[in-house]
Formats: structure tokens, C-alpha cells, sequence
């Protein structure tokens, strides 16, 4: 049976637009994940929005009963972007460690069992993996096997493809010193699903079809068919895709999401499940 995991990061613009969105779009994708009995992996950004220009608060002091509503179609996780104030990146461990503990205390705080994670921009290092572990972090769901991007002159981040890799979407506890290969840590690494062109470098990769976005047109059959060849394929492996909450603009690309889940609902060889019911099923 395939396992289906949607992770959906919830974020802030700091504009009037994208507040509306949660307040009108989550309601509605809460009602389609209670209609069919489905669950997801909810991740609530805590600082600076897509935009990087201004910080934007937390998304559950903001939206606390969106929040709690989520939480029973799932699994809420936390989801920070590695920005300063004004904007510029920054991996320094003591940064690192005051965005996530932060984001972690506000969450914890208010009841939610947190125990997965996921990085802005598809963000993780060394660091980042003993900081997971301080907190009792359980899954990370930052990788992106194939990813390659330059934050600034002197910054790239690079999921590209290693030999130790052969299997790129496969779950595997990260090493301690290397959080692209297996290890010895208890933190499992549950890779976002993603189609990759092997070439010489850089690696091109193709992220899975996002069933809610517009701008892509009518993509739910396309979905749900990757979403089949992938199971046929592997069998074992869990189909983890991603998108925002403002990926859903106008009533089109709701009603697109709302066939995808309708057809896979109706197929037997499909599972819809969270990040932390993978780690139980892996461990089991």
C-alpha cells in the first residue's frame, strides 16, 4: 500500500492578502480532509515570510484556533526560515538554535505534540541535526534529494545526489556527520518526493505536480497518475508532497486538490498518512 504524506507549510506574507488566504483557504481544506477521513503533515512557519523582508510573527498566535483545527486532521510540525531581520541568511549554530527552540517553546507550549521539522528554502546541516536532537525532535522533512540552490556568493545548498544515496526518496536515519547519508542518529530523514534528470552538473530536478496550484493549469489527473506509476514502482517507499497554503488561490485550484483527493480516496493501493505514522510503521 502506497503511504500518501501531504506536507503543508503554513506561512505569512506580512501582507493583507496572504493573511486572508489562511482564513479562507485552510477552513476549506479542513472540510476536505474531514470529508474523506485523511490526514496531513501541517507545518507552521514562525518567522520571516517567503519574502524575507519583514517578520511576520507566528502563524499560531495569529490563527490558535486554524491551528488546533489542523492539528486534528493530523500532524502539526514546525517550519522556520534560517533569515535575519533584514532578510540575509544565516546558518550560525547559535541563530539556528534560537529560531527552532523558539518555534518549538510556542508550539510545545500550547499543547501540540511537536516531533518533526522541516527547513525554509530545504535548509538542513550538522548543526541543525544536534539541534533537532536536543529538543526530541523524531523527523526531518528538509531534504530534497537532487536540490541545488545559491543563497548568496558564499552559500549554496546541495541535496545533489551521492553515491551513498542510491535510493533517493528512501527514509533513512541521518548520520551525525553527514545529514545526506544513513547514520547512526535517532532522527529519521523522510525526503520530499521529487522527479530528478540525472545529468552532469548541476542536477536537474522536476518537483512532483503540486495538485493545488493554479498556475499549472488542471493537474489533478496528472497527479493521480504519478502518484500510481510512483506505487507501482515502489511499493515501499512513502509519496511525500509539498506545497504552501497560498498555492491555493481562488476557488480552480481548490477544486482541482478536491478531485486529487477524491481519486485517491477511491483507490484501495493508497494510504493517506503523517510523518510520524512512517516512523511508526518503519520502526514496527
Amino acid at each position: 500500500m502506497l503511504g500518501l504524506i501531504f506536507i503543508i507549510k503554513i506561512s505569512l506574507t506580512c501582507d493583507v492578502e496572504r493573511d486572508e488566504s489562511i482564513e479562507n483557504v485552510l477552513p476549506y481544506l479542513l472540510k476536505i480532509y474531514q470529508e474523506y477521513g485523511i490526514v496531513g503533515t501541517w507545518f507552521i512557519e514562525h518567522d520571516l515570510g517567503q519574502n524575507y523582508t519583514k517578520y511576520c510573527g507566528h502563524v499560531d498566535e495569529q490563527f490558535p484556533k486554524i491551528v488546533e483545527q489542523l492539528n486534528e486532521v493530523g500532524e502539526i510540525g514546525t517550519h522556520v526560515h534560517f533569515r535575519e531581520i533584514n532578510g540575509a541568511f544565516n546558518a550560525n549554530f547559535e541563530f539556528q538554535e534560537n529560531l527552532i527552540g523558539n518555534a518549538t517553546d510556542s508550539l510545545r507550549n500550547k499543547g501540540f505534540e511537536i516531533q518533526s521539522f522541516r527547513g525554509g528554502d530545504h535548509f538542513i546541516n550538522n548543526d541543525t541535526i544536534r539541534i533537532l536532537k536536543d529538543l526530541n525532535y523524531i523527523i526531518d522533512s528538509s531534504i530534497m534529494q537532487g536540490f541545488s540552490r545559491r543563497i548568496n556568493e558564499n552559500f549554496i545548498i546541495d541535496h545533489r545526489i551521492r553515491k551513498e544515496r542510491i535510493n533517493i526518496n528512501e527514509p533513512y536515519f541521518i548520520s551525525s556527520s553527514n545529514y545526506l547519508i544513513p547514520g547512526d542518529s535517532h532522527l529519521l530523514e523522510i525526503p520530499v518526493t521529487n522527479l530528478i534528470l540525472f545529468r552532469s552538473k548541476p542536477t536537474i530536478f522536476i518537483p512532483f505536480p503540486i495538485p493545488g496550484n493554479n498556475k499549472i493549469g488542471p493537474v489533478s489527473n496528472i497527479s493521480y497518475l504519478l502518484t500510481k506509476i510512483f506505487g507501482l514502482i515502489r511499493t515501499d517507499l512513502p509519496l511525500v508532497i509539498l506545497f504552501h497554503d497560498f498555492t491555493f488561490k481562488g476557488k480552480r485550484s481548490l477544486n482541482y486538490f478536491h478531485h486529487f483527493i477524491d481519486q485517491c480516496s477511491n483507490d484501495d493501493s493508497i494510504k493517506f498518512v503523517t510523518l510520524k505514522e512512517i516512523k511508526k510503521e518503519i520502526q514496527s
